[in-house]
C-alpha cells in the first residue's frame, strides 16, 4: 500500500511542494497524522500536482487503521457478500446460559 508520503515521492519532496521543512513532514509521517489546519492545502497541492490522493488519504496518511488494504480498495464485482446479520450476537436469555 502506498502511504501519502509514498504517493508524494517521500518526505522530502512532499516538503518541498507544501513549502515545510522535511523535519515537519517527518513529523507528520512519524504520528500517522497530518495537522488539520495543514489537510486542505495537503490535498490541494497533490490535486494541482496530479497525484492520485484522496481527501481520505491526508486523513489517514498512512493508511485506515480499521480496514485492511484487501478490502479497502476490493473490486465490488469481486468482493465478498457480507451479510446483514454478519456481526449481530444472537439474543441469549441467562437461563439458557445456566442451562
Amino acid at each position: 500500500m502506498m502511504t501519502l508520503f509514498d504517493k508524494f515521492g517521500g518526505v522530502r519532496p512532499m516538503a518541498e511542494h507544501l513549502r515545510e521543512a522535511p523535519s515537519t513532514v517527518q513529523s507528520w509521517k512519524t504520528s500517522g497524522r497530518v495537522p488539520a489546519g495543514r489537510q486542505p492545502a495537503v490535498l490541494e497541492k497533490a490535486q494541482e500536482l496530479g497525484l492520485d490522493v484522496t481527501a481520505e488519504d491526508v486523513v489517514f496518511p498512512l493508511g485506515r487503521p480499521d480496514v485492511a488494504d484487501d478490502v479497502l480498495h476490493a473490486d465490488s464485482d469481486t468482493a465478498e457478500s457480507v451479510p446483514p446479520s454478519a456481526g449481530k450476537a444472537d439474543h441469549v436469555s441467562a437461563s439458557e446460559v445456566a442451562a
